[in-house]
């Protein structure tokens, strides 16, 4: 198969035929799980003959799950489930991701976001057309004394707000392919593999979309300016102002109240990006290289590489601690009644605790390889309390069994507790945790460098691996390195909540500053005549800015608590938060309130210096 990205929710580097699996159990390159019921690492896929259905289905593998109690014993809860290939992708598998995949909530938050921003552009239409309501108010009165029907007044505003639309539709396919590039080269996007293809089906919804948004953004403005009365609107323009509560107003303050909100988002969550990345995970991993086996033996790759300059220590485990892997275990005290408790296991050899700088509490480290050697554990800090033990001390030498089966472990000392999920996991708490050395599983080494000069180090390593393995690369990676790479999906979603952001600040200050334009061009005239009674240049902007500074002033009573409050809400909910507090909604407000004045002020300030001549000798 191609080495370009495919349509599947199946990755995968090698195939093997289930034919030669036997070929592969008998030479030992492959461990037989065909019988065991706890293996969880294969995925089924069955076709249902045609007339039958999910139920069917369903009875069929409870049946089975009967048929199998026996075998099933020693496994609690043990169910099959199945779940419809069309809902895997977009979705989630129902468990054991085969790979990344980005959740329903997920698309649904986005289209959300993408929703707020549209309506944020609906309001602003629809502000800016009821504001020009007065210029336009003679046109429509004379049009109805010459025989023009309301309906036709609706159909007309209502096809200016359909091309206006259109028209956006046409500049925003123009800047879909300029900011396209931004988006698939997300650091997500390597798991996520999205393209953004455009074709004919994406671009009729678009059409569509435009024009259903041409129709709401030009509803309200078509009935209100159709409702004009000629002999009203031919005798005076009074009557048609708006009051001090107008709709405009409320539309306005709407907008800045949907920034605010956005750019609070956008600066906590940039704070909580940095807080990940100052994270304390209570292990060292400054100057060590992880380097995948690729399938070689441990100890051989382990034994060149101490030999090389710059190397302290090496180590070796079955996947890497904080990097969203994870293997768990059920364990309880032999001959406790109590439920087995479920607990993560990295499996490692008898350098990994040391070579990390977790510190040991009680016993001793784990004991170098040997056949008895992978029944004894190290457990931490956290599985000492959930076993229902006080002190470290109490639980070295008590024996565990597991709940897949009737082995018995023998806990021989208790680490420190360190961070081993990552930090944006589901959870700020350390959970119970087992090591254990089995060498079979191990797929990392880790080395621990010292030398000064850390690429010459590791392009010395990259030479004993060509003795080693002619076959695969030498691959490595730094590991806190690695542990950045975690939290580049939350700066991610920091990237697109600051565009968004961004977006609608602007298209809310676009909103301002053609009300500002209208308000001081349709004062041109008043100012004109204050200016030749002596009024300053600051009076009459101020003059100008007074109902725009309470438009925001509204805006950010309104905003500023509902941006606490909702930040607040999903923050309980986020492992490892940062602090919030109201520095962060006082610096969006700054922001939000430099941005509106100075919209308003280039206007308001070019007004007020205009020569008076210009603006009295118009008519």
């Amino acid at each position: 198969m191609a080495d370009k990205p495919y349509k599947s929710h199946l990755k995968f580097n090698v195939l093997v035929s289930s034919a030669s699996r036997p070929m592969l159990y008998k030479a030992n390159k492959a461990e037989d799980l065909t019988g065991n019921w706890g293996n969880n690492h294969c995925y089924t896929y069955v076709l249902l003959n045609p007339g039958k259905e999910e139920s069917n289905l369903t009875a069929a593998l409870s049946d089975l799950i009967t048929r199998k109690r026996d075998q099933l014993k020693d496994i609690q809860g043990f169910t099959l489930i199945g779940q419809k290939l069309t809902q895997i992708t977009p979705g989630m598998l129902v468990s054991n991701e085969s790979r990344p995949n980005l959740p329903f909530v997920a698309y649904y938050f986005l289209g959300f976001l993408a929703l707020v921003i549209m309506l944020s552009a609906c309001l602003n239409y629809t502000n800016l057309s009821t504001a020009r309501a007065l210029t336009r108010a003679k046109e429509i009165g004379v049009r109805k004394v010459t025989g023009a029907r309301r309906k036709d007044l609706i159909f007309q505003f209502l096809s200016e707000s359909v091309i206006m639309s259109l028209l956006a539709l046409v500049m925003a396919v123009l800047l879909l392919f300029l900011i396209k590039p931004a988006f698939t080269g997300l650091w997500v996007n390597q798991y996520l593999n999205f393209e953004l293809e455009g074709n004919l089906s994406v671009y009729s919804i678009f059409t569509g979309l435009a024009l259903f948004i041409g129709v709401v953004a030009g509803l309200y403005p078509a009935l209100y300016l159709s409702s004009f009365q000629p002999v009203k609107v031919l005798k005076s323009l009074d009557a048609m102002r708006p009051g001090k509560l107008g709709l405009r107003k409320v539309l306005s303050v709407s907008q800045f109240v949907i920034s605010l909100l956005f750019i609070t988002n956008s600066v906590l969550l940039y704070n909580q990006f940095k807080h990940f990345l100052s994270f304390d995970y209570r292990f060292t991993a400054k100057n060590i290289v992880n380097i995948p086996l690729q399938g070689n033996d441990y100890r051989k790759v382990s034994q060149v590489f101490s030999a090389v300059p710059g190397v302290t220590s090496i180590s070796a485990c079955d996947y890497l601690p904080a990097t969203y892997t994870q293997n768990g275990i059920s364990l309880k005290p032999v001959g406790s009644g109590q439920e087995p408790t479920k607990m993560t296991i990295i499996l490692a050899d008898e350098h990994f605790a040391g070579n990390l700088g977790v510190k040991l509490l009680a016993g001793r480290q784990l004991a170098p390889t040997r056949d008895s050697a992978s029944r004894f554990i190290l457990v931490n800090e956290a599985a000492v309390k959930a076993l229902g033990y006080k002190h470290p001390s109490q639980m070295v030498g008590q024996g565990v069994q597991s709940q897949w089966g009737n082995e018995t472990l023998e806990v021989i000392g208790v680490v420190e507790d360190f961070v081993f999920r990552a930090p944006m996991g589901g959870t700020d708490k350390i959970g119970p945790l087992v090591l254990r050395n089995e060498p079979h599983g191990f797929s990392y080494v880790n080395v621990q460098l010292v030398s000064v000069d850390l690429r010459e180090a590791v392009t010395r390593l990259g030479k004993e691996w060509k003795r080693i393995d002619r076959v695969h690369p030498f691959r490595y990676e730094f590991y806190d390195q690695q542990l950045a790479e975690t939290n580049q999906g939350f700066f991610d979603l920091v990237s697109i909540l600051g565009f968004l952001a961004l977006m609608a600040v602007i298209i809310s200050c676009l909103g301002l500053l053609g009300m500002a334009t209208y308000t001081a061009e349709r004062r041109r005239k008043e100012v004109g005549i204050r200016k030749v009674l002596g009024a300053e240049d600051l009076s009459i902007a101020f003059l100008l800015s007074k109902e725009f500074l309470r438009i925001l002033f509204f805006s950010v009573c309104i905003g500023a608590p509902l941006s606490y409050f909702l930040n607040n809400l999903w923050l309980q909910n986020f492992p490892n938060r940062v602090h919030f507090g109201l520095g962060t909604v006082l610096l969006g407000t700054l922001f939000l309130l430099g941005l509106g004045l100075l919209t308003i002020g280039s206007q308001t300030l070019r007004a007020a210096r205009a020569k008076p001549v210009d603006a009295l000798k118009v008519e």
